[in-house]
């Protein structure tokens, strides 16, 4: 899944809007749930980085929804680093780290790992 950034006056919007509830279990940081800004329709999907999109989620249905969409955000922070240090190794003209990151983002598609983060050479 390619995430939706939605800026920090949308993010605003959303948490207004819901209440900075949760709009599966209406639990939020009050209540020690946490409140984090999400999509409703992915961007493979669709999806925009609109507040018609923007939706509240706690934690606890953020993460299910992570592992629901086997999502890793470790390893999903993992590849965008590789791939922004790939970026600076070109800028560079640093062949030998260019191909040294290459192949670890091939690892990663060798092993089907966040196959919604792409990477264009």
């Amino acid at each position: 899944m390619l995430r939706i950034e939605f800026s920090d006056k949308q993010k605003q919007k959303i948490r207004k809007i819901h209440n900075a509830r949760c709009v599966l279990c209406g639990l939020g940081e009050k209540e020690g749930a946490g409140s984090h800004v999400a999509s409703r329709v992915p961007r493979q999907d669709g999806g925009e980085a609109v507040i018609s999109n923007g939706q509240i989620l706690c934690t606890k249905h953020k993460n299910a929804r992570f592992d629901a969409e086997k999502i890793d955000p470790k390893t999903d922070s993992g590849k965008n680093f590789i791939i922004s240090m790939h970026g600076l190794a070109k800028d560079k003209k640093s062949e030998h780290y260019q191909e040294f990151f290459a192949k670890l983002l091939k690892v990663y598609k060798a092993h089907n790992i966040d196959k919604h983060i792409a990477w264009k050479k």
